[in-house]
C-alpha cells in the first residue's frame, strides 16, 4: 500500500455475537468463563483460540462460534472473554 510508516489500525471490535448457552449445559446449571484470542484479518476472523478453557467442551466451542460471528474491522489479535451463568429463573 501507499502506506507513509503509519502503523496499522488494529483490530477493532464493532459488533460483539452472544455464545449459544449448550443445551446440554443449561440442564446441568453449569457455569464459566472461556477466554478467547480472535484473529483478524482486514476485518476478517481468520482464527480463534480458547486461551482459558472453561473446563466444558461444549462450553469451549459455543464461546469459538461466537467469536467467529463477531463483527470487526482493521487487523490484528482481540481478547475477548464469554460469561457463561445461568441467570433465568434464579434472580428472585
Amino acid at each position: 500500500g501507499e502506506s507513509q510508516g503509519v502503523p496499522e489500525e488494529p483490530a477493532k471490535c464493532l459488533a460483539k455475537a452472544s455464545p449459544v448457552y449448550p443445551p446440554s449445559l443449561r440442564s446441568q446449571n453449569a457455569e464459566g468463563v472461556v477466554a478467547l484470542l480472535i484473529y483478524v484479518q482486514d476485518g476478517s476472523v481468520t482464527n480463534v483460540v480458547v486461551t482459558s478453557s472453561s473446563g466444558y467442551g461444549a462450553m469451549d466451542q459455543a464461546a469459538i462460534a461466537a467469536g467467529y460471528r463477531c463483527q470487526f474491522r482493521g487487523s490484528g489479535v482481540y481478547p475477548i472473554r464469554y460469561r457463561f451463568q445461568m441467570t433465568d429463573g434464579d434472580d428472585w
